[in-house]
């Protein structure tokens, strides 16, 4: 499973998803605190969605890397 900016990078802003341009004090391709703190945020939602609907290889689902 890909997540992350990443996902898609060949399509619209060169891999980073849209949201990202309308934060306040985000800096795109650096090391900046605003952008991890958000990544992290949207990272575990989704990796906790999946886990409630057991998609992981260890609750028998087809996820083996997240």
């Amino acid at each position: 499973m890909r997540i992350g900016s990443y996902v898609c990078a060949e399509w619209n802003y060169g891999d980073f998803s849209v949201w990202l341009h309308n934060m306040s004090g985000i800096q795109l391709r650096t090391n900046n605190q605003v952008y991890k703190n958000e990544m992290q945020t949207f990272t575990t939602m989704i990796v906790n969605m999946c886990k409630q609907v057991n998609l992981f290889a260890l609750q028998g689902g087809p996820i083996i890397l997240a």
